[in-house]
């Protein structure tokens, strides 16, 4: 006799509904967010109550900003020749973010220095409050147009590695299309993709050197200025790591 299988309704989650911002809001220029900023900034916190709607609020707009720059970067990766897509990513690691990051130091510090902060028990808050702390720590003013740099750099990276792609029997295939060739069990087949390949991407090995140490050099530079001795050590602090 066949046992029969139990099944359940799936659910699927859904976003909560925003309380701090509006759900129309658009991100095209830093006047539309500022004020929420400042409203964060200069609230009045008078109970542990209060300490934690502020939390709320502040961890709502972090992500809703998170999520925009989110979409922002995957749809121009999908497309990578739409220029507009682009720019918009562009226009938010240029215009946006570089004012967002002071603001978000402020906010730390905001927390950290409130008297009701200890009051706040319950699981979780101890982890946040350690890795604010270190984020304090390594904030540099300096180290925000060189974040800016970075992630422009490491976008040209992907601008290059979108534009390689070779021909096969007649088809034009992406370096990922091709490389599911080289799973093929026709060992000449896979041989004459890989040097294909290989040659095609020989053709770009001197943008790429450049790049890469321009990233180096950049990432080094945002270490020092942040009191490390190389970009691993800051990284492991900057990630939360203890």
């Amino acid at each position: 006799m066949q046992k029969r299988m139990q099944t359940s309704q799936l659910e699927i989650p859904t976003k909560n509904p925003r309380v701090f911002l509006p759900d129309n809001l658009k991100i095209d220029s830093w006047d539309k967010i500022s004020p929420y900023f400042e409203e964060l900034k200069n609230r009045e916190i008078n109970s542990k109550v209060e300490l934690e709607k502020w939390l709320e609020d502040k961890s709502e707009f972090e992500a809703v900003l998170e999520e925009d720059m989110a979409w922002r970067y995957i749809k121009m990766n999908i497309d990578t020749t739409n220029e507009l897509l682009e720019k918009d990513f562009h226009f938010f690691i240029s215009e946006i973010q570089p004012k967002i990051a002071p603001f978000v130091n402020e906010l730390n510090k905001k927390l950290l220095a409130s008297q009701h902060v200890n009051e706040l028990k319950s699981s979780g808050y101890p982890i946040l409050l350690r890795r604010l702390k270190k984020e304090i720590e390594i904030f540099r003013d300096e180290n925000i147009p060189l974040f800016t740099q970075l992630q422009a750099d490491a976008q040209k990276y992907g601008a290059i590695a979108a534009k390689m792609t070779i021909e096969v029997n007649g088809e034009e295939l992406t370096m990922q299309q091709a490389a599911k060739l080289l799973k093929d069990t026709d060992r000449s087949f896979r041989e004459e993709v890989y040097h294909k390949i290989s040659k095609r991407r020989e053709k770009e090995v001197d943008a790429l050197n450049e790049l890469y140490t321009n990233l180096i050099a950049l990432r080094h530079q945002v270490a020092q200025n942040a009191g490390f001795t190389n970009y691993r050590d800051y990284m492991f602090a900057a990630m939360g790591r203890f």
